[in-house]
């Protein structure tokens, strides 16, 4: 089978095209963002305003959580490809019903984005579909 000059320059028109949109935006405007060691604060989004703020310090593959009862740490698992995830904190089910324990077995995450140098927008999600909140993360020290 002899494919024709135009059928050719067609074909390679189409892959140019498909490669100009689909994957160099991809490349260039994806970020491989993690964040950076130091303390933060929390600023929640207006319709979470009333959610309880934290500060919280970020060590190597460590989180400090700074609350009023006192400082609780947990180990990182990710904090790269613009998501952090927290080691989950180990609960006994034999009290909780079906649903909590459902519940239970989620693994919340946040995604986030950098806005400037010490400021990251975050939501905090369950899953791909489910926002537990959101707002920003400011770095507030090192």
């Amino acid at each position: 089978m002899k494919l024709s000059k135009n059928k050719i320059i067609q074909f390679l028109v189409v892959n140019f095209i498909f490669v100009l949109t689909f994957l160099i935006p991809n490349k260039i405007f994806s970020q491989d963002l993690s964040l950076p060691n130091g303390k933060y604060k929390i600023e929640y989004d207006e319709q979470f305003r009333n959610h309880p703020g934290y500060n919280f310090t970020i060590k190597d593959n460590e989180i400090t959580f700074h609350e009023i009862q006192g400082d609780i740490t947990r180990r990182i698992e990710k904090n790269s490809d613009c998501s952090l995830r927290i080691e989950k904190e180990k609960i006994d089910e034999s009290t909780l019903t079906e649903f909590q324990k459902i519940i239970n077995k989620q693994h919340p995450y946040y995604s986030f984005t950098k806005i400037n140098n010490g400021e990251f927008k975050f939501i905090y999600r369950i899953d791909l579909h489910v926002m537990i909140n959101s707002g920003k993360f400011i770095k507030i020290g090192q």
